[in-house]
């Protein structure tokens, strides 16, 4: 099988199935996951490979920037967060009441892997 980059559509798409939930053809019901919704969407919006989104901390997040070091390249990323999914992290942050150094997300690669495999 061939990667290729998501369409926009695609894209809304999937983020509103995991955002919203849904049945699928089998009858088997798939419950909302705003987390893997959030990993999605740091990962199209910044760029970042899997392990990178997964390994981020509160504390890499100030004032709309993003601030680490990438893992594969070990070069400093200082990047401008879309203001819309800076709010998503903050919302998350306060709903699952993490600290400034807690992990942002406590999911593995493959956990990320299967859900995203269940809405296409």
């Amino acid at each position: 099988m061939i990667s290729r980059p998501l369409e926009i559509g695609e894209y809304r798409a999937i983020i509103e199935l995991l955002l919203n939930g849904f049945t699928d053809k089998d009858g088997n019901v798939f419950r909302p996951n705003k987390r893997t919704a959030l990993v999605f969407q740091i990962q199209a919006s910044l760029g970042l490979r899997i392990g990178d989104t997964l390994a981020l901390r509160v504390s890499n997040f100030n004032n709309g920037k993003l601030e680490r070091i990438e893992d594969k390249t070990g070069k400093l990323q200082y990047r401008d967060i879309n203001p819309a999914v800076y709010g998503f992290i903050k919302d998350y942050v306060i709903e699952n009441k993490l600290d400034y150094t807690d992990k942002l997300f406590g999911i593995r690669e493959r956990g990320v892997q299967d859900n995203l495999k269940r809405t296409v």
